[in-house]
């Protein structure tokens, strides 16, 4: 009797070992979600990794999904089955604030995670961390990776609709949302009404949330002016935008020592024109400044400009009146 419990104990002990052993393995697809370790902030990073370990040396891939572009490194790094950590070694991050992720600052960062087994599920939880050069710049990136197939597929609900019969045997289907550009679409037996997707100018929201600082007012005396754009100091990966009257004039463009250059046209139906400079990122040096040349004809203005995420530098043209 004692026989057989010892060999019972014994095999339960053994496979015991063999389950955790087994769990305590990060080779294969995880998914999370990245938030930076800063107040208010709402940039996320979706984020997947794929990851081959054999005797501890672990290689992969880790694709992010930043605002509207992805990204995807090769990483290396160890994984230590007796402490469950997982080191990864450096790779370029894109900036959490980075505006147009094609002109976009990269954060050199490390990871180390932990890897957590229960009953429930399996979990990576860790941080992204900048090295010793960019800590104060580069803020801890926080990661909650889960396996792939544990992951529960989005539940994708069937939309009802409702016929209505009419006559010469036709009907109508009338999908449950309101259509913003409305189109038919006749066949032999219904007219099927359908919605046109809506496209929204993100940028153009961001530039209309936010405040104005009215710099200065000049009198111009031509309609067609030029505007050049400088950094007027060292150079930090500032990246702006131009508007004329709340219209984009000048996409994202980074700063440099070399100007900016770009001909505009004034419009003569308003009391002045507006011109805005828009901050698409901080760069590595807040806020963002910038040295605005503007010339009417022979006459040459140089404006100092500054905005951030919260206000766009804005000055007033005033036409002047012809005697």
């Amino acid at each position: 009797m004692k026989k057989h419990v010892l060999l019972l104990l014994t095999i339960t002990i053994v496979s015991g070992i063999t389950i955790i052993s087994q769990a305590q393995s990060v080779k294969d697809s995880w998914y999370g979600i990245g938030v930076a370790e800063v107040p208010n902030e709402t940039n996320n990073y979706l984020g997947e990794l794929v990851l081959n370990e054999k005797n501890g040396k672990v290689t992969g891939v880790f694709s992010y999904y930043f605002r509207d572009s992805l990204f995807s490194n090769k990483i290396e790094g160890r994984f230590d089955k007796v402490t469950n950590r997982l080191l990864l070694n450096k790779q370029n991050i894109m900036f959490h604030r980075s505006y147009d992720t094609k002109t976009g600052v990269d954060c050199p960062m490390y990871a180390e995670m932990t890897l957590r087994n229960s009953r429930v599920e399996t979990v990576l939880k860790g941080a992204l961390y900048a090295d010793n050069e960019h800590q104060f710049t580069c803020p801890v990136i926080n990661f909650n990776f889960k396996r792939v197939k544990d992951v529960a597929p989005p539940v994708i609900k069937k939309e009802s609709y409702t016929i209505l019969p009419k006559k010469n045997k036709e009907a109508t289907v009338i999908l449950p949302r309101k259509p913003s550009v409305v189109t038919s679409v006749k066949t032999d037996t219904a007219v099927v009404t359908k919605k046109a997707p809506v496209i929204l100018d993100t940028k153009q929201l961001q530039y209309s949330n936010r405040q104005k600082v009215y710099t200065k007012e000049l009198d111009i005396e031509s309609s067609n002016i030029r505007i050049e754009l400088y950094d007027n100091g060292q150079i930090d990966f500032d990246s702006v935008s131009l508007y004329l009257n709340d219209k984009l004039v000048l996409g994202s463009t980074m700063l440099k020592h070399s100007a900016t250059s770009i001909s505009i046209i004034l419009s003569d139906s308003v009391a002045y024109n507006e011109l805005s400079m828009f901050a698409d990122n901080l760069g590595l040096i807040p806020p963002n400044t910038a040295a605005l040349i503007l010339y009417d004809g022979k006459i040459r203005h140089e404006i100092m400009m500054m905005s951030d995420l919260n206000r766009s530098a804005t000055i007033k043209l005033r036409k002047k009146k012809k005697p």
